[in-house]
């Protein structure tokens, strides 16, 4: 059989984006969904530890680098003025990793504003708010430890904006972790969720309002540990993707987080889980508001 190969970017794209980042003062790292593959994180934590550059994840790239390290900003919002927002204003450069198009993308390019290396295995899909004046096509990982290389030493950016960003923004998303009203508020459960759920867990998120505050607020340490969706965002998918997370982790602690409107879309499925024997939890957080 013959072996597979994955792409492999070339060194004149590598030598024009580490040209580009060398020159900037106030560059950011965008982690994006593409970049939330199986395998990449370890490759990936270490180039981004390398670039000592802060950097922020998309909602569907939460995991692919520890959101423990000290150069996590936090997680994009999908409006604008909205707390890292603050952040990508500043940057004069972003290293867009695994951009996915399928989300609303955090920033909007525009005269005058940062300037993108776009980094993926797929060439970026071109518009009028986004089209990247560096491509770096290849294996993700692969490519951001030959940045990462390639730039050690050579950066004289200014991070201490965004510090001051992060600082702002843990102190805030930490807010109402242990609030004693009830019914409970967002914060309040996002945290208990977090206590909870070992490194590995794997918590799947149906589609609600709630998805925001988790999106948000929780903390990822593995990745592939948080799973959610914002293309159709389909209510019911919680519970899906729990039970496929439960199949294919057996030993791993699983939970969907479902309001009570996105559970009764396939509620039941809880027939198939048991029948399997699938070891998984259902949260079920009900107000009342759909109809």
């Amino acid at each position: 059989m013959t072996p597979a190969h994955g792409p492999v970017a070339p060194d004149a794209a590598i030598t024009a984006a580490a040209e580009l980042i060398a020159t900037a003062r106030h560059p950011l790292v965008m982690i994006g969904g593409g970049a939330n593959r199986p395998g990449m994180e370890p490759r990936l934590s270490a180039a981004v530890r390398q670039l000592r550059v802060p950097f922020f994840n998309t909602q569907m790239g939460k995991g692919a680098v520890t959101g423990n390290s000290d150069l996590f900003i936090g997680t994009a919002a999908l409006s604008e003025n909205d707390y890292v927002h603050v952040a990508i204003g500043r940057a004069d450069l972003i290293i867009a990793i695994g951009h996915d198009t399928v989300e609303k993308p955090p920033f909007i390019m525009r005269n005058g504003g940062p300037k993108v290396v776009h980094v993926d295995f797929n060439s970026a899909d071109i518009d009028q708010i986004y089209f990247p004046q560096v491509e770096v096509i290849g294996d993700i990982a692969d490519s951001m430890v030959r940045l990462a290389a390639q730039l050690d030493g050579k950066l004289s950016h200014d991070p201490s904006y965004f510090m001051k960003v992060r600082e702002y923004v843990l102190a805030h998303t930490g807010e109402g972790a242990d609030d004693p009203r009830f019914p409970m508020a967002p914060q309040r459960i996002v945290a208990d969720v977090r206590r909870v759920m070992p490194d590995d867990g794997i918590i799947c998120l149906d589609n609600g309002m709630y998805k925001i505050w988790f999106a948000r607020n929780y903390r990822t340490h593995n990745a592939n540990t948080i799973l959610l969706d914002n293309a159709l965002a389909t209510m019911g998918a919680g519970l899906a993707s729990a039970m496929m997370a439960a199949m294919l982790y057996p030993g791993r602690r699983v939970m969907a987080i479902c309001g009570d409107g996105g559970f009764m879309m396939n509620s039941q499925d809880l027939e198939t889980a048991i029948r399997l024997r699938l070891n998984l939890v259902v949260l079920i957080i009900e107000d009342d508001a759909y109809a």
